[in-house]
């Protein structure tokens, strides 16, 4: 099995949101955010959507502290990825085959998982690379199902 922890950490370096965004429909002045933290604060859920420099579109929910991270088939990666971060693990499966792998973010003790230029050690961190960039979040609905551990995969814990 390929690595997909790597490849979707690879897939899903920068992700971004708009300062002063706000839910569609909402209240402007209880929904206003400024940044990730202050839209987790403010129980605001965010949709954020990056195409890389290789045209790898990765698509990032966000709500409460849950983070789903969705990453498309391309010309170099053959398959979709996808993750859930909550816990302070990450859950991470490409759609085939049907594995993946758990990455226990409190095991972590040395340099050796990225997102992009960022070491991460923890969901604080992968929160604090989605921050690095603003302007392609916005606030949405997202239903909780999105951030339930799909049952047809086999994970293995990554560390």
């Amino acid at each position: 099995m390929r690595n997909p922890l790597n490849l979707l950490f690879l897939s899903a370096s920068v992700l971004l949101i708009l300062p002063g965004c706000s839910l569609p429909g909402s209240n402007v002045a209880q929904n206003t955010f400024t940044s990730i933290h202050d839209a987790i604060t403010k129980a605001i859920p965010l949709q954020c959507e990056y195409t890389d420099d290789t045209g790898e579109k990765t698509i990032a929910l966000i709500k409460g502290n849950q983070v789903r991270l969705d990453s498309a088939a391309t010309n170099t990666t053959s398959t979709a990825f996808h993750g859930i971060i909550r816990e302070n693990k990450m859950w991470i499966w490409a759609d085939e085959p049907k594995e993946g792998g758990i990455l226990d973010f409190s095991k972590i003790t040395d340099d050796s998982v990225k997102m992009g230029d960022k070491v991460i050690r923890s969901q604080d961190d992968i929160i604090a690379k989605l921050e690095e960039n603003k302007d392609t979040c916005k606030g949405t609905i997202i239903d909780d199902n999105k951030f339930v551990i799909p049952s047809d995969i086999t994970f293995q814990a990554g560390n």
